[in-house]
């Protein structure tokens, strides 16, 4: 099969820093992978991934192309639209066409007459992608995403991660999950339209713990809420500087309260003459 390159990069404004993106979009076609990770590519210019990955967005598009036929496969704006081990998987960068093609000539030559199973089982490219730690080609957004499914044991648990406010229909969320599905780094099991499970590699966790551990660690120890509500009781005071209410609350879960975050704050005295305290994010 024919494993050469054919693709194109535009830059999409004239002072843009050319050799940071072709480093960027750097595929080794001898190993049909990518040259460099987005972490190496960033510090070699002193980026955050999430800085980097914005910058590539907004500044260039490969455009790549069928090594047999020369047709696009497709035009990309990020590595993580870009599934690798697909052109693995036909030994080559090809075109659908091209490979469906090749391999009917295969079978008409050992007078084969079935159907061709596909050559790596779901299982098989979960394992690649652990194996090669695709999660090195993701955005910063993707990468906090694939942490949330890493940590999570349940479904619940993952959509309460994954999802603000519980809105299971954010489209932008299902389009990264669809990312790393494509990337193999998760496999969605679907009944129809439903999903079932998101199955993910069993050391997932463990290896994204040991690389990402900041990461991990920051959400595991603090959960921002985005409402919390609590109440005071009224307080029979003896003294004109003494509160009206008071009282002790025990916490539920770490809060923080973010710098320059706006907050709806909202306290009315409820039937028992105790006041009632609610803050919102807005």
């Amino acid at each position: 099969m024919n494993s050469d390159l054919n693709y194109e990069i535009k830059y999409l404004n004239s002072d843009v820093d050319k050799e940071i993106i072709q480093k960027y979009w750097k595929i080794d076609s001898s190993k049909i992978k990518w040259k460099y990770n987005i972490d190496e590519v960033a510090k070699m210019k002193g980026f955050k991934m999430r800085q980097l990955s914005n910058y590539i967005k907004n500044n260039s598009e490969l455009f790549l192309k069928c090594a047999e036929c020369n047709k696009l496969i497709g035009v990309y704006t990020q590595k993580s639209q870009i599934q690798m081990i697909e052109f693995v998987e036909k030994e080559g960068f090809i075109c659908n066409q091209c490979y469906e093609k090749s391999n009917k000539t295969k079978i008409i030559k050992e007078y084969i007459v079935k159907e061709v199973e596909p050559k790596y089982s779901k299982e098989d490219k979960l394992n690649f992608a652990f194996k090669t730690k695709q999660w090195k080609d993701l955005n910063q957004t993707e990468l906090e995403v694939l942490i949330k499914i890493a940590e999570s044991t349940s479904k619940n648990e993952m959509y309460s991660k994954i999802f603000p406010n519980g809105n299971i229909n954010n489209k932008f969320y299902w389009s990264i999950l669809k990312r790393l599905e494509n990337q193999n780094l998760i496999w969605v099991d679907r009944e129809g339209k439903k999903v079932i499970y998101i199955h993910k590699h069993g050391d997932l966790y463990k290896q994204l713990l040991k690389e990402y551990p900041h990461l991990i660690i920051e959400r595991n120890d603090i959960i921002p809420p985005k409402k919390y509500s609590f109440t005071l009781e009224k307080f029979d005071k003896k003294k004109e500087n003494q509160p009206n209410f008071t009282g002790k609350i025990k916490l539920s879960s770490n809060i923080e309260l973010k710098k320059n975050t706006v907050y709806d704050c909202s306290a009315w005295i409820n039937k028992k003459d105790n006041l009632y305290i609610r803050i919102n994010e807005e």
